[in-house]
């Protein structure tokens, strides 16, 4: 069998994948026609370097990664700390149906337990209850994504423990109406009025999604429900029904893209981040707005706002890209003009001072309200133009924006990074000496700093960015990885990237530095992709493998594990007692991960993540007695290498069908990445390695390894025998050492008369 049956491996090693057997749906549509005006619409990114995949992506808190199956894992802050405060895992319970469930670092501990106590393990976990996703982003509280058909989901916590109702009406008074401030969450509603339910209900039928009225549903998109009855309230600006493109979020809210051009927000609306206009009354003395003070504008669409309302462009902008800022959000339009809604802080936006000041004022006519001409804090509750970031999109292309707290960056598609912003932690100026609010420049220029070797670092060979707090993340294209910034939160915090930087001087000055080095790497891994949250930042290596630094709050560094503890978890090159201090030295409980460490238990470390059942004819389709049903299990591994545990699979029928004789098949068809025939090589049939009986069938062979790189096809028929009932069932793949599930399908076809 050239070794694809052999003894496995229970040291896990690295990380890696299964790609998903996916219908070949038309995704999302490369352009489309608006008021005769063509939109072209920029495709959600699905590709990845060969053998990744998993990749990381921004969330607020939550470490989140998308894999090739459209799978959504996350983990670190996933459930704020208890079951009554279900978050972005999707889940209510510790052992949900669908969701992903949490666990304690200590046994017998409880499971409502603060997180004070540093005892919640919220480790990689991937979310069932739907996938297919192209697009995901993350709040403080919640999370968003768009599925490949272009629906719009959103799940976590709409209330952020407030714990009121939800009201039918449009949207929540911040203040000076009497309504509770709510401040992080999705709070979206359903198209057909219906509130949108916290997490993702544990009796999600993935199967069949829409079996209950308190079913997980589209938000938005061709599959949303749409209003029925005189009691249900559609949007304020009708019923859009094309596709969503992508989402975006920033602390307290959301936006997201759709197909034809047009632009949607839900969430606070305290930095303008819903983009539509300076509303309601109490214009003459907003104070210091935010909550803090009466006049702060709200009505049904300025609010906090439980219901999508479309961004004020002026009439004939369509938009083809949105990115998040830290508390707002910047638009790519069809002429390449770049727009900007949100908070203005020290220079993040990309508007210098006279820009700023020439679209800001008190009367509701105005885009922006100026409050601190210091730092040019300013609030811009309509989209204003950016002249300096237009000029450098058309001049140069864009790839990707990524925004942090006080500063933006933009990869143009020459491979050169563009930064703004503060000078605080070098983020926006990179080689500014000074450490203040007050110095910074709107201006972007390409990054060009010292690094905390003394060298001289030019951004122009890069391939991927992202930006969190107070730090940015590039990749180049020979690999590497850089941080800069905040040393503590994704910056570089010491030249020395061996596990004991004890003598290596602390990036004091915070300037740019390697994160990853592929020729320190024992097998010469490249870097490939970079993500992250608030605090922590994640790397992606060629081989799909999740490495991550920075902040360990919640375990969001180390895989959801030691929040202020020492961690020797099976996959870490060393037990990781995270550095705490300036002295370089590692303490008992530090809560800061250096260098980037190796994520355990994320897609495939050492197990295969899909396993695709299908039947002929298609799910929930009648069958009748005497007709044949036709089934494919597909089991694929892309990895390009390491070690894999013994599986096992196994399948059922059920008792109203019986096996067609000689109709089953166990076939590899491909391996090591070439194309195989097992018709013409007998070696790639391994139909002898499973026991049929009268219901289904199972591997009987212990050490049945599925080798990287290859592809198992198993192919068979049943005849109906019952009268009424099923026919089919759940196909199942397991780990030998331990029985666990690694993933399962299952089709089911009602017997009708």
């Amino acid at each position: 069998m050239n070794g694809h049956w052999r003894n496995g491996s229970i040291r896990i090693v690295a990380a890696a994948i299964v790609t998903a057997l996916l219908f070949s749906f038309c995704g999302v549509a490369d352009a489309a026609y608006v008021n005769e005006r063509r939109v072209v619409i920029s495709s959600p990114e699905e590709t990845f370097t060969d053998g990744a995949g998993v990749r990381g992506t921004y969330a607020l808190d939550t470490q989140v990664a998308v894999d090739k199956g459209g799978n959504i894992w996350v983990w670190g802050y996933y459930n704020v700390c208890t079951i009554g405060n279900a978050g972005q895992s999707g889940s209510s319970s510790s052992n949900p149906v669908n969701g992903a469930s949490y666990t304690l670092d200590q046994p017998g501990g409880s499971i409502t337990r603060d997180c004070g106590n540093h005892t919640l393990n919220n480790r990689p976990a991937v979310i069932k209850g739907v996938n297919g996703f192209t697009s995901v982003a993350g709040s403080a509280y919640a999370l968003m994504a768009v599925d490949k058909q272009g629906n719009l989901y959103g799940w976590g916590d709409n209330t952020q423990g407030a714990r009121f109702a939800v009201p039918s009406s449009a949207s929540l008074k911040a203040s000076g109406g009497g309504a509770t401030l709510v401040s992080g969450g999705v709070f979206g509603l359903y198209k057909d009025g219906t509130a949108l339910p916290e997490a993702l209900p544990d009796k999600v039928n993935q199967m069949n999604p829409n079996e209950s009225d308190d079913t997980w549903k589209p938000i938005d998109g061709p599959d949303a429900p749409l209003p029925t009855g005189n009691d249900r309230v559609p949007y304020a600006q009708g019923l859009n029904k094309s596709k969503v493109v992508s989402v975006a979020s920033n602390e307290y809210a959301f936006a997201y893209l759709k197909e034809d051009g047009t632009v949607w927000t839900v969430g606070q609306n305290g930095f303008g981040q819903r983009g539509v206009g300076k509303q309601g009354n109490g214009f003459g003395s907003w104070g210091l707005l935010n909550g803090r003070s009466t006049g702060y504008p709200f009505d049904a669409s300025g609010g906090v706002s439980t219901r999508p309302t479309q961004v004020r462009f002026p009439d004939g902008v369509k938009i083809k890209y949105i990115s998040n800022s830290y508390e707002g959000y910047h638009a790519v339009d069809t002429d390449n003009n770049v727009w900007y809604w949100g908070r203005n802080y020290d220079g993040n936006s990309g508007l210098t001072d006279d820009e700023l000041k020439a679209v800001s004022g008190r009367d509701s006519g105005s885009s922006c309200y100026l409050l601190s001409a210091s730092t040019m804090d300013a609030y811009c509750y309509s989209p204003v133009k950016v002249p300096s970031l237009t000029n450098v999109v058309r001049t140069n292309g864009l790839r990707k924006f990524a925004e942090g707290y006080q500063f933006g960056c933009l990869l143009d598609d020459h491979g050169k990074l563009w930064v703004w912003g503060a000078s605080t932690n070098k983020v926006g100026m990179p080689d500014s000496d000074a450490n203040s609010n007050a110095v910074w420049s709107a201006t972007p220029s390409v990054f060009s700093a010292t690094t905390n070797t003394g060298r001289r670092f030019t951004a122009d060979h890069i391939v991927d960015i992202n930006a969190g707090f107070h730090a940015g993340q590039m990749v180049t294209d020979d690999g590497y990885v850089y941080g800069w910034g905040e040393a503590y939160l994704g910056g570089a915090q010491f030249a020395d990237l061996s596990p004991d930087a004890s003598s290596s001087p602390w990036n004091s000055s915070h300037r740019v530095g390697v994160v990853w080095d592929p020729t320190r790497d024992p097998q010469h891994r490249k870097a490939t992709k970079v993500g992250g949250n608030k605090d922590a930042a994640n790397l992606n290596l060629e081989d799909g493998s999740i490495y991550s630094w920075g902040e360990n709050g919640g375990g969001a560094a180390l895989g959801g594990r030691g929040y202020g503890q020492t961690v020797c978890a099976e996959g870490l090159p060393v037990c990781v007692s995270p550095k705490i201090g300036m002295t370089g030295g590692r303490v008992q409980g530090g809560l800061y991960v250096w260098p980037a460490t190796f994520v355990p238990d994320i897609q495939n470390v050492g197990r295969y993540e899909t396993l695709v059942k299908n039947s002929y004819p298609f799910q929930d389709t009648g069958v009748h007695k005497g007709q044949i049903v036709e089934y494919t299990l597909k089991l694929a591994n892309d990895r390009t290498g390491y070690q894999n545990p013994a599986v096992r699979v196994e399948d059922t029928w059920g008792s109203g069908a019986s096996l067609v004789p000689d109709s089953f098949r166990a076939k590899y068809t491909i391996s090591n990445g070439h194309v195989i025939d097992a018709d013409t090589d007998p070696r790639w049939d391994v139909t002898s390695k499973f026991t049929l009986t009268d219901t289904g069938f199972n591997s009987n062979d212990p050490s049945m390894v599925l080798s990287p790189q290859s592809t198992l096809i198993i192919t068979y028929k049943v005849k109906v025998t019952g009268d009424s009932g099923t026919v089919g069932g759940k196909a199942l793949l397991t780990r030998v050492s331990d029985g666990a599930e690694i993933d399962s399908d299952q089709t089911y076809n009602p017997v009708v008369k």
